[in-house]
């Protein structure tokens, strides 16, 4: 049980640690214009809950939700979701 819970937090970690940075609250809210050069022109329409990129040269579109700041889970979450260890 203990290689499950080091495989889990190994996950855990690696995943907030490599990711990007989620303090979305702190951005601007607005339409925004970024020229990548040989991309295109990307506008960017962000609210408080929602951010949509358009790339209109290379067909693109996405929509994103954005929710607030993330956290690690504590040990004793991480210990709940794996359950006891015999």
């Amino acid at each position: 049980m203990s290689s499950k819970f080091l495989f889990f937090f190994i996950c855990v970690f690696s995943f907030y640690s490599y990711s990007q940075d989620s303090n979305c609250l702190v951005a601007k809210t607005g339409v925004f214009k970024i020229d990548s050069g040989e991309f295109g022109i990307t506008e960017i329409q962000r609210t408080e809950t929602k951010q949509i990129e358009t790339n209109e040269k290379n067909g693109f579109q996405a929509t994103y939700d954005i929710f607030g700041e993330r956290k690690l889970p504590s040990t004793q979450e991480v210990m709940q979701l794996l359950g006891p260890i015999s």
